[in-house]
């Protein structure tokens, strides 16, 4: 489709540019002949022509909409309920809504391409150590979704792809023993007792436990999706296993979740996108409470906030004893992906002492 007449004051234009004049500045923008979707070029016009030059050469009258300008707010907006489609785990999603966010924030009123590996970078090292391989992860995921939509050339390179790359540091937080992990047990309501449990004997991740129903407890075994990696295991329970479930199934409230409680605010439900019932606990809950024992009780009180023992460390626990107990199928309960990452949690992340004697005699 051919484009419109051009005004005597815009001759000098390239075909699809047009003008807004708001007060003194004049605005240029460029519009696709044939879907008539608008890509804001801003108030330069050789910039502008420059840009609809290229625009015009590449979509070779195409349908499709011209993105040379697009904001990248717009982008992060249309990509992310894809990439949260993709991620499993309610903390994964929480952080890349976060991270992308943040994106948005930083770069959102900026073109794709007014912004190069050097601005990608500075944004990925304002995130803590811990967090900047995450970060480099999402700028890279953004960039390959705007290429696959024709939102930049297709020999146009990914900038997020060669940021440098920054290892997350080793982890320092202490590790949770039998008898720290007994004394928090000890000292908690009936539904955290059941959940701790339920994560020390089967070594589920928080977001699986969570997330177990009654109805996924068929012939004394669990049957289940785990959300990271998308695989289905059937955990079989023994005796004091099946117990578990049994308890947690004479608490006198009706919930569909093994792990649940009354909500805590009488006469209002609480609303959160991760929960599907009044009765069921989010991840955050799960781990707040029991952190709050974990502080209660002085367990590593002498140890910064950051590097106490965490709810996750039950999985790591239980990954332990089963290592020393000779159980050789813990990588697939553990669903890790190879046996170096089982014998990570199982002894590389334990303490060992070396005993020597003293005993100088003078």
């Amino acid at each position: 489709m051919p484009p419109r007449h051009r005004k005597p004051e815009n001759a000098d234009l390239e075909p699809n540019v047009y003008t807004n004049k708001v007060g003194d500045r004049i605005y240029y923008y460029y519009e696709n002949p044939v879907t008539k979707e608008r890509a804001q070029l801003g108030t330069n016009k050789e910039e502008a022509n420059a840009a609809a030059r290229e625009v015009n050469g590449y979509l070779g009258g195409a349908k499709r909409t011209p993105a040379v300008k697009l904001p990248i707010a717009r982008i992060v907006k249309e990509w992310l309920p894809k990439r949260l489609h993709r991620l499993g785990s309610a903390h994964s999603k929480k952080r890349a809504t976060r991270l992308l966010g943040k994106f948005s924030e930083r770069f959102g009123r900026n073109g794709l391409r007014d912004i190069d590996t050097r601005d990608i970078n500075e944004w990925i090292k304002q995130e803590p150590a811990s967090n900047q391989a995450k970060a480099r992860i999402e700028a890279i995921k953004l960039f390959d979704y705007a290429l696959s939509q024709g939102y930049l050339p297709h020999n146009y390179g990914n900038p997020a792809k060669v940021t440098e790359y920054t290892p997350p540091p080793p982890a320092e937080r202490m590790r949770l023993g039998y008898a720290d992990y007994k004394r928090i047990h000890d000292e908690a309501e009936p539904w955290l007792q059941i959940g701790m449990e339920l994560m020390l004997h089967t070594t589920m991740r928080p977001d699986n436990i969570v997330n177990l129903r009654f109805d996924q407890v068929q012939d004394g075994a669990i049957h289940t999706q785990i959300k990271k990696s998308g695989r289905f295991l059937r955990i079989e329970l023994d005796e004091y296993e099946q117990g578990i479930v049994k308890r947690s199934r004479a608490s006198g409230i009706a919930s569909p979740y093994i792990v649940h409680r009354m909500p805590q605010r009488k006469g209002k439900t609480v609303r959160s996108r991760y929960k599907d019932h009044p009765t069921q606990l989010t991840v955050d809950q799960f781990s707040r409470e029991f952190r709050k024992i974990r502080d209660r009780l002085g367990i590593c009180g002498d140890t910064e906030t950051g590097k106490r023992p965490s709810l996750y460390e039950i999985r790591s626990l239980g990954l332990f004893l089963y290592g020393e107990q000779g159980r050789d199928d813990a990588q697939q309960l553990a669903d890790h992906t190879s046996e170096k990452m089982t014998a990570y949690y199982q002894y590389e992340r334990r303490v060992v002492y070396t005993t020597v004697r003293a005993g100088l005699k003078l």
